[in-house]
């Protein structure tokens, strides 16, 4: 059996880079997190099988059906632009009004 190389490939890394920096994530999270970069790693591996000829057009189509499955499990780790939105939607930001009138103070010495 050939041994597989363990490198990651753009889809992966993009995966990778995206729950790293989505800093709602949490333990609980790590079975998504290991089955999105799962997804993207068979996609990379599948890229790379056909553009080098391994793969036929036909199987290639097949690697390309995990495409959705990856875009929802982005979703459920909430990290896609639409879900982020979807977290932060109705969270006010308060506004210190000590922080306000100064603002207000530069704008009035400003003009």
């Amino acid at each position: 059996m050939a041994k597989e190389e363990n490198l990651s490939g753009p889809l992966e890394e993009a995966v990778t880079s995206s729950v790293d920096n989505a800093s709602w994530l949490a333990g609980s999270d790590d079975a998504a997190i290991e089955l999105a970069k799962t997804y993207a790693r068979r996609i990379d591996k599948g890229t790379v099988g056909f553009e080098s000829g391994e793969l036929t057009s036909t199987d290639y189509n097949k690697v390309l059906y995990l495409g959705p499955h990856l875009l929802n499990t982005l979703r459920a780790l909430g990290a896609t632009p639409e879900e982020r939105k979807s977290l932060t939607e109705g969270t006010s930001t308060e506004v210190n009004p000590i922080d306000e009138l100064k603002r207000k103070r530069r704008q009035k010495n400003a003009g």
